[in-house]
């Protein structure tokens, strides 16, 4: 696929001004980005844009990386430089702001909440004028448990099944699950992860004209309308991470202090490391070591080891935390 790549903010604007003298007002957007699998944090890596004839990509790792020092400093945190990730990109908050938060052009999406929730965290910027297919396979009832209503199922079935598309090369299951786990933050991008991100937006919009005649059939057109109200919708309050692990509201209060204790040591040295939190220590082991705290240092030794350098740093934190948790459970009295 032939892109364009736009690599600063007067680029962004440069297209929007485009786009507004050839009245083009409906484009297809997708996100990539990076979720505490590859490196510490969520990451908005890259955008994929087809405006129905163009394909156009973003590079925001330039500004993804001030978000997230920015964002570290708000809140005490260190912060370490993004590594492997070398991008010639000057794009900043504020040209991304000039493409999502645009009111005159209707942004084409598949399923924006985790997006939206991603770039509202990260750099305080709201979707605008979102139309979400998600919503209308939903309210045809096309996704849900026992469904396969993702993307690529519904491209599938109403698009590439078509006499239009049907002999387009199509990936297999195995070569789309590695693309969709591969790290977006590395530079340079692959041709093959480059080809999958535009395959994200290229059938946006003969996918959302088969699915809102499938709705109109049906007589669900208002029904699709009611559901765009509002989008993104937005968490008001961002739920702690301690509070996701497993079991967590099936703890004891005790349990529960611990915990939170444990999780922030470990978050800490993900945060130093710039490393998942999961290679530095399990959520399952961390929710045991609450489960079993107050702990001595043998105990926390046994379980950790010291082979890692993440082990290491994580043991005195971890001592410090369980006296921490023993300290506040004892004011509680």
């Amino acid at each position: 696929m032939n892109y364009t790549l736009l690599n600063s903010d007067d680029e962004i604007q440069a297209l929007l001004t485009r786009w507004e003298q050839n009245n083009i007002q409906q484009i297809a957007l997708d996100f990539e980005g990076e979720f505490n699998l590859h490196c510490y944090g969520e990451h908005l890596c890259l955008i994929q844009i087809f405006d129905g004839t163009d394909f156009y990509l973003v590079d925001t790792l330039c500004a993804d990386q001030l978000a997230s020092r920015k964002n570290a400093a708000a809140a005490g945190k260190p912060f370490v430089d993004f590594v492997k990730t070398g991008t010639s990109s000057q794009v900043t908050v504020e040209g991304l702001r000039l493409l999502l938060e645009a009111p005159q052009i209707e942004k084409l999406w598949f399923d924006c909440a985790s997006d939206g929730e991603l770039v509202w965290k990260q750099f305080g910027i709201r979707l605008n004028k979102v139309y979400d297919v998600f919503r209308v396979a939903k309210v045809l009832g096309l996704v849900g448990p026992g469904l396969a209503g993702n993307l690529a199922a519904l491209t599938e079935r109403f698009v590439v099944g078509t006499e239009e598309h049907q002999q387009e090369p199509q990936q297999d299951s195995q070569s789309k699950k590695r693309l969709q786990q591969t790290n977006w933050m590395n530079r340079p991008l692959s041709v093959a992860q480059l080809e999958y991100a535009l395959k994200d937006v290229a059938h946006l919009f003969a996918l959302r004209q088969a699915l809102d005649e499938e709705a109109r059939s049906k007589k669900l057109l208002s029904q699709v309308r009611a559901t765009m109200k509002g989008i993104p919708h937005l968490s008001k309050e961002k739920i702690p991470g301690y509070m996701k692990m497993p079991g967590y509201k099936r703890m004891k209060v005790q349990q529960q202090v611990f915990l939170r204790h444990f999780f922030e040591a470990r978050d800490l040295v993900a945060r130093q490391l710039n490393k998942p939190p999961f290679q530095v220590l399990d959520k399952h082991l961390l929710v045991q070591l609450a489960q079993k705290a107050p702990l001595v240092r043998g105990q926390l030794l046994a379980e950790l080891g010291t082979k890692t350098q993440a082990a290491r740093m994580l043991l005195p934190l971890l001592e410090d935390a369980n006296k921490a948790a023993q300290d506040e459970l004892a004011g509680l009295k």
